[in-house]
């Protein structure tokens, strides 16, 4: 009997320390698929890290391209503002010219009547001398 109840005891151990083991496995295998879940995370954070960083860097180009376009328009925008303005200082110019030759064409031929009038005159008090 003693025999019996050291081996009802041996097996009773037996299956206690079984039972342990396998909860501790269970224990271990869960702790192992929390690391790996852990691990996931992790990974798929810094893929949408990189992600995120590429979409933001489309960004920035997509901002320097759209400032390079409005910069040449303004550039353009510019360039024929001051062409304008050059073709109007150059009309300016133009028009002050033609009406210096003006003013001296009128004056030459206000100078050449007053000249003829005056020999006029002069020919007239000859006639009326003689």
């Amino acid at each position: 009997e003693l025999g019996r109840e050291r081996r009802a005891s041996y097996a009773q151990r037996g299956q206690d320390a079984a039972q342990r083991r396998k909860y501790k496995m269970q224990e271990l295998s869960k702790q192992a698929e929390a690391e790996h879940a852990s691990f996931e995370l992790k990974r798929q954070a810094f893929k949408d890290g990189e992600a995120y960083a590429r979409k933001q860097e489309a960004l920035r180009r997509e901002s320097f391209q759209h400032r390079n376009n409005e910069w040449s328009r303004h550039v353009k925008v510019m360039g024929e503002l001051q062409q304008i303005a050059q073709e109007k200082e150059t009309e300016s110019y133009v028009l002050k010219w033609a009406a210096q030759n003006d003013v001296k064409e009128y004056l030459n031929q206000v100078h050449q009547k007053r000249k003829e009038s005056l020999q006029a005159r002069g020919q007239e008090a000859a006639r009326i001398r003689r």
